[in-house]
């Protein structure tokens, strides 16, 4: 993470928590994640029955579950298994070059994997648990250690990632780093998580107009696992839908996403005060960063930055950090990419490009339909 531009005092905070504060449920999470490693990893589960009740239950496609249950069984091809089982006799991931190609390493902690994580907390605002190698899949299955609507995400992703390593492996795609996002993203957006009964279908969200007088800006971010790097880019429109201003900026050695959206956030505020704006509205596709802002959680790992944004308020008459989804957030979401691609520190333009003119002007057609 950058240094933050203001000074502020050291803190403490609980690292097993995203809001950085302590809590018995953690604590106790942690000791008895601690306490399966120690005994040989037994797992941390109700029992074999309640395993295979949660998973039979999981709200996912059934290919999905039958894929669980194979993970659970060690089933799946992973090179380490395959040469446990004098199958196969190189180890080596594939992918990264990892010495072991395990089932935890390529689901969670290989370069490749960690890019469908960075997607997977942009598009369903769900971040990957802290893991355990002892008890991991049938921990995604107990209710008591995550939800079961955010397990039958996660598991669906990780069926995708298996599926995008083999299209790798097997030679069917080259591996690219820098189109890994956009592959990701992909991935994420054509899985099928089955809705509930009853459930109302979602409206398409569009771009809206501020109020008069209301500069809105569109931030967003991304990054580059493998480069170690990371890129944020902002947007500036008036109530009319007019294009003021772009901006994106590059950061090294930053591979968390979470971080990155925050630091995008920070960026449109210093646009703002370099432009005397008065009253903004900025806009991120990153619901987890918009509600630890509003819910004053600075004592998350992006904390330095909120108590930066904080200190920059009172630069305005007016401010406010909302939700946008993805749809509402195009015109942002295309500027990160182009700053991973340069080294420069930050590149600023008054006139719209072309690659950026479709969508603005898509989104003030849509904003008028709606």
């Amino acid at each position: 993470m950058p240094r933050p531009r203001s000074v502020a005092a050291d803190f403490w905070t609980w690292t097993w928590d995203r809001s950085g504060t302590f809590s018995v449920k953690t604590a106790y999470r942690e000791l008895k994640q601690q306490q399966s490693e120690m005994q040989g990893g037994r797992s941390s589960s109700a029992g074999d029955e309640e395993t295979w009740k949660s998973l039979w239950k999981l709200n996912v496609q059934p290919k999905i579950r039958v894929f669980w249950w194979r993970v659970i069984k060690g089933f799946l091809p992973a090179r380490a298994e395959l040469v446990r089982r004098h199958v196969g006799d190189v180890a080596t991931c594939a992918l990264c070059g990892n010495a072991d190609e395990t089932l935890f390493h390529a689901f969670v902690t290989c370069n490749q994997a960690t890019q469908f994580w960075a997607e997977t907390l942009r598009f369903f605002g769900i971040k990957l648990p802290r893991l355990y190698q002892a008890t991991w899949t049938r921990d995604l299955l107990d209710p008591k250690f995550i939800a079961k609507e955010e397990a039958a995400v996660i598991i669906s992703v990780m069926w995708t990632i298996w599926g995008s390593r083999n299209k790798y492996t097997y030679g069917e795609t080259m591996f690219q780093p820098l189109r890994s996002m956009e592959i990701s993203q992909e991935h994420i957006r054509s899985l099928y998580i089955p809705a509930k009964q009853h459930s109302i279908p979602k409206m398409r969200k569009v771009w809206m107009n501020p109020d008069v007088g209301v500069i809105k800006i569109n931030s967003d971010a991304t990054i580059d696992a493998m480069g170690g790097r990371a890129a944020t880019g902002v947007v500036a429109r008036d109530h009319e839908g007019r294009f003021i201003v772009r901006r994106f900026c590059p950061y090294a050695v930053i591979t968390d996403l979470y971080v990155s959206e925050a630091l995008g956030c920070r960026d449109a505020m210093l646009l703002a005060i370099e432009r005397r704006w008065p009253i903004i509205e900025i806009s991120s596709d990153c619901k987890i960063v918009v509600e630890d802002w509003n819910g004053g959680r600075d004592r998350s790992s992006c904390g330095p930055i909120f108590r930066e944004m904080t200190s920059y308020l009172s630069c305005f008459q007016g401010f406010e950090l909302k939700f946008s989804g993805r749809e509402a957030n195009e015109v942002a979401h295309v500027l990160p990419k182009r700053g991973l691609s340069t080294e420069m520190q930050s590149v600023t333009m008054d006139v719209i490009s072309d690659f950026l003119s479709a969508a603005v002007h898509s989104d003030y057609v849509r904003s008028l339909n709606k």
